[in-house]
Order: structure tokens, then sequence, then C-alpha cells
């Protein structure tokens, strides 16, 4: 019996489909392309990219200066508000005592008044039972007037 041969096969079947057409419906925002086999496409923002990072880098460092001034001035508020408070303070203490002195130097005047209204109440006292010397040299003009009249008249009648 005889040996038989050795065959081989090798098949290779490249299909490409080129339309030039497209069919879309509706409302499509954006780019269709069609017909582009074997081309190259390149797009671009013509910058925007980069533009928005600018602006939002500026954004950025203008909030942080916005922060820094808002914070200075929250610190100068309550530094000016700590000096009002403490001014405020200082100038009710100064009232206070002056009120305090002006109370005790009501307190001592009334004390030395009443003093005094209760010394003359005791010399007004003293005067009704003893009496003083000039009403008692009153007295003593009166009677020897009385006297000398009551002379008098005896001895006009006699």
């Amino acid at each position: 019996m005889g040996k038989g041969g050795k065959s081989s096969s090798k098949n290779t079947t490249n299909n490409k489909n080129v339309s030039g057409s497209s069919a879309i419906d509706g409302d499509n925002l954006g780019v269709v392309l069609s017909g582009v086999s074997d081309s190259r496409i390149t797009m671009t923002d013509y910058g925007a990219i980069q533009s928005a990072a600018g602006i939002a880098k500026n954004a950025i460092a203008g909030n942080n200066a916005a922060i820094k001034d808002a914070t200075s001035l929250g610190r100068d508020a309550l530094k000016e508000n700590s000096n009002v408070s403490k001014s405020a303070m200082d100038n009710m203490r100064s009232n206070s005592k002056d009120s305090i002195s002006a109370v005790s130097a009501i307190a001592a005047q009334s004390g030395a008044n009443t003093r005094a209204a209760l010394m003359m109440a005791e010399h007004t006292a003293s005067r009704r039972q003893t009496g003083s010397s000039a009403e008692m040299s009153k007295v003593a003009i009166a009677v020897v007037a009385a006297v000398g009249i009551g002379l008098t008249a005896m001895a006009v009648s006699r």
C-alpha cells in the first residue's frame, strides 16, 4: 500500500464596507462622521480647558484674599469691641465711685444738719423752762415799769 501525499489549505477573507451615508433620526446634538475610514481626526478645544483652569485658579486666589480680609476685619472688630467694653466698664466704675462719694457727702451733711437741729431743739426747750437772759431782761424791765407805775399811781392818789 502506498502512502498518501500531504496537503494544506489557507483561506483569508477581508471585507471592508465603506458607506458615505448616515441615517440619524431625531435631535442629535453632536458630530456625526461618515465615510472617513483610515482618516486621522484631531479635535481641539482651542484652549478652553486651559483658560477655565486659569479662571478657576484666579477665583480661588480671590476667595483666599476675601477670606483673609474677612478674618482681619473680624479680628479688628473684636479687638475694638474689647476696647469699647473696657472703656465702658472703666466709665461705670468711675461713675459708681463718684456716686458713692456723693451719697457719702449727702449722708454726712444730713447727719450734721440733724445734729444742728437737735441742738436748736435742745436750746429752745431749755429757754422755755428757764428763759434766756435777753428774755429775763425784758421781764425785769416790765416788772420795774409796772412797779414804778404802781408806785407813781399810789403817790399821786395820796
